[in-house]
């Protein structure tokens, strides 16, 4: 099967440049279709606005650096699980188009004679402090927890309340209706037994607390089979797993390079006999296909970590590819992988992940409590560097093998 699959083909409007005119086109006041508002204000450092979203029930919820825009795929983000869409003459709406299988939401402008709530001089003074609140918008989607069973959360037609589909690990179901809810004063509840605790990092893990026990336990995202979308920095990635020296079953050499637009490679071909053929962009994502595809004929089966098989669209004879040379993206996250330990004697125990553009980790605390972060440790080959999540990047400290 293709290794990668394109779920969605409509692709976000993205404007090169800085991200101010993003931020600065959705400053102000909105309203979605089922009359929830929101006031967006820009945060102080100037990469990242923060929402007060009132529902129409009246509830209000405060949520610092909501929305912020990520500069590797050129898209304004809500969470994790919107992205913006925009008019190019139409200023009066947006769209927030998801990643992942939830529903769309569609934003109207507010002008000052529709808006529920006066403008707030002092706009910071509600989004201190180091923790942002937890919305619905961030628990919508797919999750696991230790125990193996899955969560499907949807937004409910109220807007301020999630319902849950269970699938256990022994096949049995279960619906919760409307089991998570917003509290009074911020933050969500589930059944009104356990709260949602800060939302950090890239949100794809979450832990939810026993308001009697005050014992965790951890959920871990689940991407969806719904719909995906192939953003510049998803579609690099792909294709950056085949950069690298490669060898079929007849001894022929494929030197594989990135071009310089991102979106192919040129393969360098060099025959048993001495021949040499440069091929320049001769492998690209074809949405049709939802596979990398070498020319027209042919599309990518990865079979494991340096092993492909080139696969004919028609009767055609397929043929395998052995890597040679390892990618910078495999060579640099092989060095992490193992068992690490931190200065307050917590574990990490890292496993290369297919394809080998990321790490996955097995955080074990020393309180007891475990996680497992998928992905998350990812090679930008670009920039030569293995990022933690969003926020840190790794490097080598001089008494390597200290991280």
């Amino acid at each position: 099967a293709p290794f990668f699959s394109n779920r969605q083909s409509s692709v976000a409007l993205a404007r090169p440049g800085s991200m101010a005119p993003w931020l600065d086109d959705i400053i102000g006041d909105w309203q979605d279709d089922k009359g929830n508002q929101y006031q967006v204000r820009k945060d102080a450092d100037g990469t990242s606005c923060s929402v007060r979203t009132t529902r129409k029930n009246g509830h209000v919820v405060l949520t610092r650096a909501m929305l912020k825009f990520d500069v590797k795929s050129d898209l304004l983000m809500w969470g994790r699980s919107y992205y913006l869409q925009t008019e190019a003459y139409d200023h009066s709406k947006v769209y927030w188009k998801p990643l992942k299988n939830v529903p769309p939401y569609t934003w109207y402008r507010l002008y000052s004679e529709e808006a529920i709530v006066e403008a707030v001089p002092d706009w910071h003074g509600w989004v201190d402090g180091d923790r942002s609140v937890p919305t619905l918008e961030q628990v919508v989607g797919s999750w696991r927890d230790d125990d193996g069973a899955i969560y499907k959360i949807t937004m409910d037609e109220s807007g301020w309340s999630c319902s849950a589909s269970i699938e256990r690990q022994d096949g049995r179901r279960y619906e919760a209706r409307e089991t998570i809810k917003c509290y009074a004063d911020g933050g969500l509840c589930w059944a009104d037994a356990y709260f949602l605790e800060p939302v950090e990092g890239d949100g794809s893990s979450i832990c939810w607390t026993s308001i009697k026990s005050g014992r965790g336990f951890w959920w871990e995202s689940v991407p969806d089979q719904g719909a995906f979308v192939v953003t510049r920095s998803t579609l690099q990635a792909l294709l950056a797993q085949m950069v690298g020296q490669w060898k079929d079953e007849e001894c022929s050499v494929y030197n594989v390079t990135m071009d310089d637009s991102g979106d192919s490679c040129t393969v360098e071909i060099q025959r048993p006999d001495g021949r040499t053929r440069v091929s320049k962009g001769l492998l690209k994502y074809s949405t049709k296909m939802e596979s990398v595809m070498w020319g027209r004929s042919y599309y990518l089966d990865v079979q494991g970590a340096g092993d492909v098989v080139w696969v004919h669209t028609g009767q055609g004879k397929s043929f395998r590819w052995l890597l040679v040379h390892k990618s910078w993206a495999q060579a640099n996250l092989e060095k992490l992988v193992g068992t690490w330990q931190d200065q307050d004697e917590n574990l990490y125990t890292v496993t290369l992940d297919s394809p080998a553009i990321s790490c996955s980790v097995q955080l074990d605390r020393l309180d007891g409590m475990s996680r497992h972060l998928q992905s998350m440790l990812k090679a930008d080959s670009d920039a030569k560097c293995i990022w933690w999540g969003a926020g840190y990047s790794v490097e080598l400290a001089p008494g390597w093998p200290e991280v």
